[in-house]
């Protein structure tokens, strides 16, 4: 199963819980999100019409395809504020909600960027090649740029989102459903050179030694990120390349929801705990991001990497390295993994 592989540099946010990797997972840890009663969106549960929960970045309403190009320039604000430095050449590789015009995206970026006095930014994101992210597969397609700038953006806050999820969305009724929520999310990605890790320093030629010799000390203590190049239609269908992950090792992050018969299903996918072993799954270091987030669409994986990351970067942290499983049916099931940089020796 091949995989891409990467330095994840630089990550910003714009959710209803933080911008940074550790405001994210200290929100996920204290379940402290706005979920609220939205009156501009019903659902008709069992013949009674309900307002839904909901859980907002802010309290404005406007178009679906407006409001997620708000979000990415204020997770883009967020990102220019801790790093001062954006690549000029490279790809932005785009993960767009489906209620989003991909044709008008970026020309509707540029505009909100422009109401921040961010138009600088939009013209080095205009440098950049654009690559859209449907599918694991699409991952592929970066291979050829050396840096990349993720942008994952959703929102459910529409009434065309509380149509196709119907009476699966919560409300004071049914507060056990899906919660609609939304999130951009912005990750500077620089290629991981395989090769140069594993050469041998004994044979390299003088090129490679100078090479060796350039590459960014900053780069070798970065978290990496790798993003399986494959999905999975059942949660079920076990694959040998998962011989790796070990509930007891890893921390799990899930954008799944956390009722009981997911999770159960999530674990025997994983192939490493009994079903019955409630105890075991119960002492496994888990991250249930819909529970605290409510559900952010295609930003769901991106989220969980910023998760992810805020927890890895605790001192106190009982793992070097996380899985993400990120759901987008109709495409299955995405596999993400995200690791600790070399830490520093004192």
């Amino acid at each position: 199963m091949s995989a891409s592989h990467w330095y994840i540099k630089a990550a910003s946010a714009c959710t209803g819980q933080g911008v940074t990797p550790a405001q994210i997972y200290a929100g996920v840890q204290t379940t402290s999100s706005r979920v609220v009663p939205c009156s501009s969106l019903t659902v008709n549960f069992e013949g009674v019409v309900t307002s839904s929960l909901v859980c907002p970045v802010n309290d404005d309403v406007i178009e679906p395809g407006s409001r997620c190009a708000v979000l990415a320039a204020q997770a883009l604000s967020e990102f220019a504020k801790t790093c001062d430095v954006t690549p000029m050449e490279g790809a932005i590789a785009l993960q767009l909600g489906s209620t989003v015009q991909h044709e008008t995206f970026m020309e509707d970026l540029d505009n909100a960027l422009f109401q921040l006095g961010l138009q600088d930014i939009g013209d080095r994101l205009d440098s950049l090649e654009k690559v859209f992210i449907n599918q694991p597969e699409d991952w592929s397609k970066l291979e050829a740029f050396e840096e990349v700038i993720w942008l994952s953006v959703d929102s459910l806050l529409n009434r065309t989102s509380i149509d196709v999820l119907e009476d699966h969305i919560a409300n004071e009724i049914y507060p056990e459903g899906i919660v609609p929520g939304e999130a951009s999310v912005i990750l500077w990605l620089s290629k991981f050179n395989e090769g140069m890790s594993n050469i041998d320093k004994a044979n390299m030629d003088n090129n490679q030694e100078e090479s060796y010799k350039n590459r960014s000390y900053a780069d070798e203590h970065c978290a990496r990120l790798r993003v399986y190049q494959s999905s999975w239609r059942r949660l079920d269908e076990l694959h040998s390349d998962h011989a790796e992950i070990e509930p007891f090792q890893h921390l799990m992050v899930n954008s799944v929801s956390a009722l009981p018969k997911q999770q159960s299903a999530w674990y025997q996918w994983i192939g490493r705990l009994k079903l019955t072993d409630t105890q075991a799954i119960e002492q496994a270091p888990h991250l249930w991001l819909a529970r605290s987030f409510g559900y952010v669409g295609v930003a769901s994986a991106g989220i969980g990497v910023l998760c992810a990351l805020g927890y890895l970067t605790l001192p106190l942290a009982t793992t070097i390295s996380a899985w993400l499983v990120d759901a987008q049916l109709p495409q299955g099931y995405h596999l993400y993994k995200i690791e600790q940089g070399k830490q520093d020796v004192e």
